[in-house]
């Protein structure tokens, strides 16, 4: 995880959990960006939806905008061998 600003909180590496990054005051109009890159681990056909949720102490008039979601088709794979 990498920001220019704030700090962030995740879960231990191989486990799941949430990762939230929190940022000091952004003045009107300001903008952040951070990068993540994590490891999902799945079996066979499936969905993953990575949501990302803005909140803050100050009051905002525009709800509707405060989070997107993102939801990506995995195909089963044809993975290692057993012996």
């Amino acid at each position: 995880m990498h920001a220019n600003k704030g700090h962030f909180t995740a879960p231990p590496a191989g486990q799941t959990g949430t990762v939230t990054w929190y940022l000091d005051t952004l003045l009107d109009g300001d903008q952040q960006s951070a990068q993540l890159q994590v490891t999902v681990i799945i079996k066979g056909k499936t969905t993953i939806t990575n949501t990302a949720m803005v909140a803050s102490d100050v009051p905002d008039p525009n709800m509707a905008n405060n989070s997107a979601s993102l939801t990506t088709s995995v195909a089963a794979g044809g993975g290692g061998s057993k012996k």
